[in-house]
């Protein structure tokens, strides 16, 4: 547990020292404001609607912002050899890269929120819309993140577009649910992150199989960066 928090440590000071981790934190509130004001802010629209718009879009952001988190992390080859030389059990290292991510994607969820707040002032939005939704923006982050990691671990810089790709078939998938036969229509219209695991949480209700979902993506995820960390660092 020590090893893991100053690994953490190291790699949050790493990305906030070089300034990486703020440039990215600033991009992402940039388009978040962006999409806030060009699609959510419309008079016409209920308060309700403005917020799942918003965090709607606020989602893709977060899986965007997550797999660039990856890629910036990846490209320290210092830090790379480090992990893989060190005497440091390989689950510890991948938990403190893991729980500087999750530090990172906390602060994203932050500053995902001043659109949903100035909705919010409206006084027709309750402090719950706003807790589900950042916790489904932190939950498409979680699953962006996780994914991201253990595709770098296993085919390095390039697995964040492996990643990409894997998310955006997942996203797709929903999309195609009205097009296949019945009994695959359930499975598909299950799998997007944002566009079916965000949609409850968007207008306010906490589901546990949302959570669930996000949770065990994360975990098989978890699991592969661990089995790709060791393939890599032993060389079998």
């Amino acid at each position: 547990m020590r090893a893991a928090g100053a690994i953490a440590r190291r790699e949050l000071a790493a990305l906030f020292g070089e300034g990486a981790g703020w440039l990215l934190l600033g991009a992402l509130a940039l388009v978040q404001a962006i999409h806030g004001v060009a699609f959510a802010l419309d008079e016409r629209r209920t308060a309700e609607a403005a917020l799942a718009i918003d965090l709607h879009h606020a989602g893709y952001g977060m899986e965007i912002g997550a797999l660039a988190l990856v890629a910036l992390s990846a490209r320290d080859a210092h830090a790379a050899l480090l992990w893989r030389t060190s005497a440091v059990r390989t689950g510890a290292v991948v938990a403190g890269r893991l729980a500087a991510d999750l530090g990172w994607l906390a602060l994203a969820v932050l500053v995902s929120l001043p659109v949903p707040l100035l909705v919010a002032t409206s006084g027709a939005i309750g402090t719950g819309h706003l807790v589900a939704g950042a916790l489904g923006l932190f939950g498409v982050g979680l699953v962006a993140v996780t994914l991201a990691r253990a595709a770098v671990a296993r085919l390095g810089l390039g697995g964040v577009l492996a990643a990409g790709a894997l998310l955006g078939a997942l996203e797709l998938a929903p999309l195609a649910a009205d097009h296949v036969p019945a009994g695959v229509r359930g499975v598909l219209s299950e799998a997007g992150p944002v566009w079916s695991h965000l949609d409850t949480l968007r207008r306010g209700v906490v589901d546990g199989a949302d959570l669930a979902f996000f949770a065990a993506i994360a975990l098989v995820a978890v699991a592969l960066t661990v089995a790709g960390q060791e393939e890599r660092r032993w060389g079998h």
